[in-house]
């Protein structure tokens, strides 16, 4: 009877989470604006990553605002402190986009998005160098996804 009761609760605690209407904040179906045009400045990797974001939100939409975006990126490596020997420990990877919006309206904003990690020096820089490259792919995908936040926020204002 115990095993019953179980399965019975299992059942409609997992048909309740199932129907709750959970939808991504991003999802791609619920966009109201499309990319007509981006130009890219500054760091090429950076500008890579950040387009790959952008990619899905170039298609051409009727009815709905389109935005001309220029993006100016930087790359910065700070060490932060060193050792007894003056070799580095630790840095911080910073990476700073400009973005300029216009919209179809003539509507024009700029927005600053920066993004900082601190990491510490590995033995060998061949590991040194494939781990701030991961970081710089990360990093660069955040800042893309935070320009569409706020692509998305600036139809609310």
């Amino acid at each position: 009877m115990k095993h019953f009761y179980k399965i019975i609760i299992l059942f409609f605690l997992f048909t309740f989470l199932n129907s709750c209407g959970y939808v991504p904040v991003n999802s791609q179906d619920k966009t109201n604006f499309y990319i007509s045009e981006i130009n890219f400045n500054g760091s090429r990797t950076i500008n890579n990553h950040i387009n790959l974001e952008l990619k899905k939100y170039r298609n051409y939409k009727k009815d709905i605002k389109s935005y001309q975006i220029d993006i100016t990126s930087a790359y910065n490596k700070v060490v932060t402190n060193k050792d007894d020997q003056g070799d580095p420990k630790n840095y911080n990877l910073i990476i700073i986009t400009d973005i300029k919006t216009v919209s179809d309206v003539g509507k024009e904003m700029n927005k600053t998005f920066k993004r900082i990690i601190s990491v510490s020096a590995k033995k060998t820089k061949i590991t040194e160098i494939n781990e701030e490259k991961k970081y710089k792919k990360k990093l660069a995908s955040l800042i893309g996804k935070d320009i569409i936040f706020f692509l998305q926020a600036i139809d609310k204002w």
